[in-house]
């Protein structure tokens, strides 16, 4: 369950570091043809908080909660925050956990939502389902990439789509 924490805070800390910085850069624009934006985002996601509850069986097992919020960096710079929630909904003591997660990632002008199913195992890919603010008409997708050594810092790719 630890290794799920840990993923569900890499995922978390992606989404949060589209923070201020990368606001103004992530800003949809208008094209050439009217299309969609798409901007892609590498950012560091750091673990602040983990919360492990232990429902049903005792120890791992289908039920159990992960809460987690984390601060997203680009460049050095804190961008954002995260904040995560996973439910186990399979557990094997082989393959480990397979979980359903939903966060978001806020910045000081609008959310960026995300969800979706993931073992932890890298690379894995959530949908961005959408957002408020600067970000209200935004899709796309979220990839934790890695888990650095230290166990809490993720690098993640952002790529968002502003449609219009």
């Amino acid at each position: 369950m630890r290794k799920l924490a840990v993923v569900g805070a890499t995922l978390a800390l992606l989404v949060a570091a589209m923070g201020a910085r990368s606001i103004a850069t992530a800003a949809p624009h208008a094209t050439a043809t009217g299309t969609s934006n798409t901007k892609v985002l590498h950012l560091i996601s750091h673990q602040v908080s983990l919360e492990l509850i232990d429902l049903g069986k005792k120890g791992d097992s289908v039920g159990d909660q992960v809460i987690e919020s984390t601060v997203e960096f680009q460049h050095g710079q804190r961008v954002g925050r995260g904040l995560l929630t996973c439910v186990a909904i399979t557990f094997s003591r082989t393959a480990g956990p397979d979980v359903l997660c939903h966060g978001a990632i806020v910045f000081h002008d609008g959310q960026v939502q995300f969800q979706g199913e993931t073992t932890f195992r890298t690379p894995f890919t959530v949908a961005v389902t959408g957002g408020t603010g600067r970000y209200q008409n935004v899709g796309g997708q979220l990839t934790v990439e890695r888990t650095l050594p230290n166990g809490i810092d993720d690098v993640e790719t952002l790529r968002l789509i502003f449609f219009h």
